[in-house]
């Protein structure tokens, strides 16, 4: 369903080409997940992938804008997303703060990715040793060896062989590079010790540990008392096992492993298969501690290190890992910079639109009406508009209704009428009532739902229209 959603988006919208193709999400949605997004940059960062931006070529198109030149710069082009990102010099300083991005900038990128920061996978990168991270960092060292003799070869408790499980991943914060394995520890030199990769497109810690433990089942006919430092694998083969049976196994994570697991340890006898859980990557000062006895330590070491060395069997070209990466690398430093980018764009107008707003000590903003001394001392706010251009920076929209929103923020309820700004001058007015909305649109002949007008917090209107038919005094 993702797929066909983004198949049609490329065919219907031009700055989403190229989302046809293979998206690399986690790429895509790397600097929304992590912590260094501040919090002002989320929204706006999701406004851009979403390809939402009210930037000037838009509004034009839409009727809003009298043209679509951009208002931040001097050389008269269209404010198009494209000019906005990569081009408008009044952001060049914000630019040479990206260098990854700038450096890597190429013209043939696909649109989805150079207007609304969608990665995919056939982005073409700088070469790759230019911005790459190093390889995957070493395998896990085996236990030392000098330990062995300490541990018994198999180990027997309360007539069961006790076996040690384990899963691992590598390359774990990269989804689509992540591999996983799986080991199982008898004893030092054991026949049957058993170190494999994951099978299967499902590459996780969890189905690694829980595949350790099949695998167990399925070649160990003795009783078996197995000992595994997931938490997950324990709680549900002790506790949950036998409800999600009676369910049907509905909704169960690696469902087909819970199934060969219990079909498994229901053909044995009653109490045949034991587990427990022992602590994980636990020191010598866990032992000292008494949190671990020595030999479940030392088992545990031992059947990690074997599900790491199954994970890193798994084929994995060295070329494509670098790919990746420098994609998630890439991809994050272009979407940083758009969204700096859109942020000063936005100060720079809430800067214009503080300036703009001029207190008037009048009566509403009129020479006439209630003229009450109560509304004189209140000094309603009122933000007089002087021209056209004023206009599209304030609010870039025609005559309208607005509302407070729970920030105290102005936003458009619905616009009055679908025209571009008139040259007039406009105010935006306070309102207390749905009754001042309706007197105020009728004077202006404008119409105006009963629904806006029961939400309007402000109105937008000529000035002669307030002066002439007087405005209602109230406080902002």
């Amino acid at each position: 369903m993702r797929r066909v959603c983004w198949h049609r988006a490329a065919e219907r919208r031009a700055d989403m080409a190229g989302l046809e193709g293979a998206v690399d999400v986690d790429a895509t949605v790397s600097l929304l997940r992590t912590r260094s997004c501040e919090y002002v940059h989320q929204g706006i960062l999701r406004n851009i992938l979403a390809g939402s931006l009210a930037f000037g070529h838009r509004l034009f198109k839409a009727g809003i804008l009298p043209d679509d030149r951009c208002r931040f710069c001097s050389a008269g082009c269209p404010e198009t997303a494209l000019h906005m990102f990569w081009e408008c010099p009044a952001w060049q300083s914000e630019r040479g703060k990206h260098s990854l991005a700038i450096g890597s900038y190429r013209s043939d990128w696909p649109n989805c990715f150079k207007l609304c920061g969608i990665m995919t996978a056939e982005v073409a990168l700088l070469p790759l040793s230019s911005m790459s991270e190093h390889s995957v960092a070493a395998l896990a060292t085996a236990p030392d060896a000098h330990l062995d003799h300490e541990h018994p070869a198999e180990t027997l408790l309360e007539g069961k062989v006790v076996v040690y499980t384990d899963g691992a991943c590598i390359r774990n914060q990269h989804k689509a590079l992540r591999r996983a394995g799986c080991g199982a520890f008898w004893g030092p030199g054991h026949i049957q010790n058993w170190s494999a990769p994951l099978r299967g497109h499902c590459q996780t810690n969890q189905r690694a540990e829980l595949q350790a433990v099949v695998h167990v089942l399925q070649h160990e006919a003795r009783d078996v008392h197995i000992k595994s430092d997931s938490e997950y694998v324990v709680k549900g083969f002790l506790h949950h096992r036998l409800a999600w049976r009676a369910l049907g196994w509905r909704k169960v994570s690696h469902r087909d492993l819970w199934q060969a697991l219990d079909e498994l340890v229901e053909a044995r006898l009653p109490g045949a298969v034991h587990m427990s859980k022992v602590k994980g990557h636990a020191t010598h000062r866990d032992v000292k501690a008494g949190r671990v006895m020595f030999i479940d330590k030392t088992g545990n070491d031992w059947a990690d290190f074997l599900a790491t060395t199954g994970a890193a069997q798994h084929a994995a070209s060295e070329h494509v890992v670098q790919a990746a990466k420098a994609r998630l690398l890439v991809g994050r430093s272009v979407q940083h910079m758009m969204a700096n980018i859109v942020s000063q764009r936005n100060t720079i107008a809430n800067a214009f639109r503080a300036r703009a707003e001029k207190p008037d000590g009048s009566s509403g903003g009129s020479g006439s009406g209630s003229g009450s001394s109560s509304s004189n001392s209140s000094r309603a706010s009122v933000l007089t508009i002087s021209s056209d251009e004023d206009c599209q920076l304030v609010t870039g929209l025609s005559p309208c209704v607005l509302r407070r929103t729970a920030r105290g923020r102005r936003q458009v309820v619905s616009c009055v009428h679908h025209q571009r700004p008139s040259q007039e001058r406009l105010q935006l007015h306070p309102v207390l009532s749905p009754s001042d909305v309706s007197r105020m649109t009728r004077a202006a002949m404008i119409p105006v739902s009963r629904f806006t007008a029961a939400h309007a917090d402000w109105v937008l209107l000529p000035a002669r229209v307030l002066q002439g038919r007087g405005a209602p005094s109230a406080v902002d």
